[in-house]
Parts: structure tokens; sequence; C-alpha cells
């Protein structure tokens, strides 16, 4: 499982592979990838979200948000910032929270 990432270029080839994030030690296995400007920075950022082969929870924690959530999250604008949010249960409450971008 590896997620590579192409940026455009004007000269041939005209797709360069740029990021390459490889989960194959880690026995995951990639379940969606939704880019979006989550921080607001007019820089496109890429959410993963990857599931255990084994269907536990995985104690090396890959995530940047520093979130494990229970199930897929929803990306929405909630606040209408034009900015991507995060809904979801994580595995801290059980209770549906909002990460605003």
């Amino acid at each position: 499982n590896d997620l590579i990432v192409f940026l455009a270029d004007q000269s041939a080839p005209y797709f360069k592979p740029k990021v390459k994030v490889s989960l194959k030690n880690h026995s995951t296995l990639i379940t969606s990838v939704v880019p979006g400007d989550y921080d607001g920075d007019s820089q496109m950022d890429v959410l993963l979200t990857y599931l255990p082969k084994n269907h536990v929870n995985d104690p090396c924690n890959m995530t940047i948000l520093n979130r494990t959530f229970q199930d897929e999250p929803l990306i929405m604008d909630f606040n209408a910032d034009l900015i991507p949010d995060i809904f979801g249960i994580t595995n801290e409450s059980n209770q549906p929270q909002i990460l605003l971008g």
C-alpha cells in the first residue's frame, strides 16, 4: 500500500511523483484519500484514512491530527469558511466531533 502524490510541471513528464507514503511495513489497508486545504494556507493537503488489516487499532497512530476515528470521517465545510472540516466519532469520545479546518 503506497500513496504517491504527483505534481504538475510544464515540461515532460508533465506529472512527476513528489511525495510517497508507504504503509507496507504497517500492515494496513488505505481506505480513502481526500484532498483539500484543511489548514487554510492555500496549499493542497491530503487526508489519508487507513484500516489495520487485523481490524485492531494500530498503536503506532500515524495521524497528524492526533485523532483516531471509529469509522470513516465525513468531510464538509460546516462553518462556511471555504476550508474543509472533518466530522466523525473519535476513539476519545462516543459523541460526534467536528475538527474545524
